[in-house]
């Protein structure tokens, strides 16, 4: 696993933890898109459907499984439990088929709020940055997401990155002086 598919899994279980079962869902779905054998993924996209219908269960079992994430017979076993032994209403597939879908409309990209929230969290900005530039699209909708994303940059000093972005904005836009204007002011501050 990558760092960056390191620190999604990461964001999944933080989500689980504070009962946002959705996004953890979809976090996990993500990783499970990237490794569809991917055990710990299928763990995670299982127990954060069925934590919706019965929580305590699904904490439990959750708590079990970060418990023995090193032991792959362990997850094995709960994998199978999971699947066999509990009453898992696995309509949650066509939701996660929903989400797949929709990362392979996106060319597996990510959105940019979910990549901030990563951002802000890692330890490692500068291997997360190298990750992103070579291994996954970064899904920009908005100018304002746009402008987040280069002040973002230039704040963690990477202000090539900021120059970069900004100098491709310029191109996209030529009439709006905003990105002109920064694009200015950045150069001004690195002279």
């Amino acid at each position: 696993m990558k760092l960056h598919l390191n620190n999604i899994f990461d964001l999944a279980v933080e989500k689980f933890r504070e009962g946002d079962y959705k996004s953890s869902f979809k976090f996990f779905s993500f990783l499970l898109f990237k490794e569809e054998r991917d055990i710990d993924a299928q763990i995670g996209v299982i127990l954060s459907d069925y934590a919706v219908e019965n929580e305590e269960d699904a904490i439990d079992y959750f708590e079990y499984f970060l418990d023995n994430l090193s032991d792959e017979l362990t997850k094995k076993d709960l994998l199978y439990e999971l699947t066999s032994q509990m009453d898992v209403d696995f309509s949650f597939l066509d939701e996660l088929f929903t989400v797949l879908e929709e990362l392979i409309v996106t060319a597996e990209g990510i959105e940019y709020q979910d990549f901030k929230e990563i951002f802000i969290k890692s330890s490692n900005k500068k291997q997360l940055m190298e990750n992103l530039t070579f291994s996954t699209k970064l899904i920009i909708s908005t100018k304002e997401d746009m402008l987040d994303f280069i002040e973002l940059l230039y704040e963690n000093d990477f202000i090539d990155e900021a120059l970069s972005y900004l100098e491709s904005a310029i191109s996209i836009s030529p009439i709006d002086t905003y990105f002109q204007d920064t694009f200015r002011e950045y150069n001004l501050k690195i002279k």
